[in-house]
């Protein structure tokens, strides 16, 4: 589908498809430009205003992301390909993902900050993505986590946003376990 080998490319800035943006009853962030994006801001654009998203892997690229006009920063596991070399995505864990999130914090101050869910971090169990999501937050510092879901993942999104955990969704199929970029 359209879109969806964006997220697979293995390039150190990559354009994503952002299908969904829930969020319970933040307020928007303020004037454009300003204060930092929440995910109720994001939200207001969609369908109003191109939203400009961006993969970031690391401090020095988050500084230079941070001073242009980007929306959403979002580290996600095309860094097992990108940053590590990996030609499976499967070897990226929690812990990369904190790591690198962690590092992109240090610079982003406007665009909302989106960590992805890497693989069997929320499959299993709501309770296992609510663990996922909170070390994502609090130890990443991310604003906001992205999971590659189906409706039948909607609890599981339903509760991380009742816990105040903002969620970025994208709707797709599962992927195979052959998850190597650019492959199916």
């Amino acid at each position: 589908p359209a879109g969806d080998d964006s997220v697979c490319l293995p390039r150190s800035v990559n354009v994503v498809d952002i299908d969904l943006c829930l969020v319970d009853d933040e307020e928007p962030g303020g004037e454009e430009g300003s204060a930092a994006l929440t995910a109720a801001d994001i939200s207001g654009m969609k369908g109003v205003t191109p939203i400009v998203a961006v993969t970031c892997y690391d401090y020095p690229m988050a500084r230079l992301l941070d001073q242009a006009t980007i929306d959403l920063v979002i580290v996600d596991d095309t860094l097992g390909a990108t940053v590590y070399g990996h030609e499976d995505l499967l070897l990226v864990t929690l812990d990369d993902m904190i790591r690198h999130c962690r590092a992109v914090s240090c610079a982003v101050e406007r665009p909302l900050l989106v960590a992805d869910l890497p693989f069997m971090t929320f499959e299993c169990s709501v309770s296992r993505a609510v663990e996922s999501a909170g070390l994502l937050v609090a130890k990443g510092r991310a604003r906001a986590v992205k999971l590659r879901g189906t409706f039948a993942d909607a609890s599981t999104v339903r509760r991380l946003v009742q816990l105040g955990i903002p969620v970025v969704a994208h709707l797709a199929p599962p992927r195979p376990l052959d998850r190597r970029p650019g492959g199916v």
